[in-house]
């Protein structure tokens, strides 16, 4: 694989596994959170839910781009590379948070 295939394939990884992060979570906050809180259960997949599968992926693939993620991928160090992961992310959840509550 070339550096450009190599790059995709990490974007699209990224992609993928914050859309499939937040269904998950969507789906346990749907079936038993609010389930506690007002008990009954609700459409579990709604027109939100479709929007905020396209941008929250988006914007993670944005903050890891940002962050410099994807530059330089076939000479990243996997210490370094899970380091600035868990420091992006940490620092995305915090910001997530602070605008969804």
């Amino acid at each position: 694989m070339n550096k450009r295939s190599r790059t995709l394939l990490y974007l699209a990884a990224d992609f993928l596994s914050a859309g499939l992060a937040w269904t998950l979570f969507n789906y346990y906050r749907k079936t038993t959170v609010d389930v506690l809180k007002t008990g009954e259960t609700g459409v579990i997949f709604d027109h939100q839910f479709y929007i905020s599968i396209l941008v929250l992926p988006i914007t993670w693939v944005l903050v890891y781009y940002l962050s410099g993620a994807y530059n330089h991928v076939l000479r990243r160090s996997r210490i370094n590379e899970f380091v600035q992961t868990l420091a992006t992310s940490v620092l995305g959840v915090t910001v997530l948070f602070s605008v969804l509550s």
